[in-house]
């Protein structure tokens, strides 16, 4: 796993994933994709080779992406504020005989009520019939309908809050719920069957910071990372809580593992800023790095720990 790890940060490509230029990345089908401020979208092979680009928005960046597992399907979300963001879903499959690209299946702008807030949080269901889009402004619209095949779909306003949406996950079953997390409480919201249209449940009164909230697919619940520790939540509440004390940027699960990403310490940028005032142009490569850890489920091993380099 560590040399994996190693290959893929020392490959070229990685050099030139800044900020200023790519804006998100998803896995899936033996690919990574990445999304940038142009509107472009990269596709990798498992062996780090770009196999394919096309041009997915021709206004906005792409922040958000989302690959469906099994199908050739690809999801993406522009913004360019204050317009609305576009949200369009592909079939890489399939190519459009006018312009070479992939094919477009729908095309639909997200509605905030007018308000030009950042898109802050993601989720959809691996079928596409619904999806969760959370604003900075404490806002949660939900999608229905069929993207798939454009035929239609309906928005609605599910949850309005003062503070900002940090993160959102479906837990699915006979009751479609809604785990919501803004940056100072976890709530649960039923979106469809039982219990729908009843005001949404605070599971705690602690939040977490935008990407520090992740589903646990095996076990259904959430997962969340605070500066303090690891903490479940299940419907009924919180569940098992972890002690891991370090700053978390965020969060992610595969299979039995963990994945966190921590900022760069303030010791880091207190050196940083300190050469930056004698001319040290060499700072930012020498102590501006975000750590890398991976934990099993369990908690109670690392698998592998380092450091990411921090453009600017």
């Amino acid at each position: 796993m560590k040399y994996a790890i190693q290959v893929l940060l020392k490959h070229p490509l990685a050099n030139r994933c800044k900020p200023n230029n790519i804006t998100c990345v998803a896995t899936g089908s033996d690919n990574v994709f990445f999304g940038s401020t142009d509107g472009q979208v990269r596709i990798l092979s498992q062996n780090f080779k770009v196999v394919r680009a096309f041009k997915a928005h021709d206004v906005g960046s792409i922040t958000f992406m989302k690959q469906v597992q099994g199908t050739s399907l690809l999801v993406t979300i522009a913004e360019d504020l204050p317009n609305e963001p576009v949200l369009k879903v592909w079939a890489l499959d399939k190519v459009d005989k006018k312009t070479g690209m992939p094919r477009c299946q729908s095309t639909l702008s997200i509605n905030n009520g007018r308000k030009p807030f950042p898109i802050s949080a993601f989720a959809a269901l691996e079928d596409l019939s619904q999806l969760a889009i959370g604003f900075g402004n404490g806002t949660v619209t939900v999608v229905r309908g069929d993207l798939i095949h454009d035929r239609g779909a309906r928005q609605r306003t599910v949850f309005e809050s003062d503070e900002p949406i940090t993160g959102i996950g479906f837990k699915e079953g006979n009751i479609t719920t809604l785990y919501i997390a803004t940056t100072g409480r976890i709530s649960t919201l039923v979106i469809s069957g039982r219990g729908q249209g009843q005001p949404a449940r605070t599971l705690e009164e602690t939040g977490c910071g935008v990407g520090c909230m992740t589903v646990d697919h095996a076990t259904r619940d959430v997962v969340v990372a605070r500066d303090d520790g690891i903490y479940y939540y299940g419907l009924h509440g919180r569940g098992p809580g972890y002690a891991y004390d370090s700053p978390k940027k965020s969060l992610a699960i595969f299979k039995d593992y963990i994945a966190i990403v921590s900022p760069p310490s303030s010791n880091s940028v207190a050196k940083n800023t300190s050469l930056r005032a004698f001319g040290a142009s060499q700072a930012d490569d020498l102590f501006s790095v975000s750590n890398f850890t991976i934990l099993h489920t369990d908690l109670k091993f690392k698998p592998y720990t380092g450091s990411l380099p921090f453009h600017k």
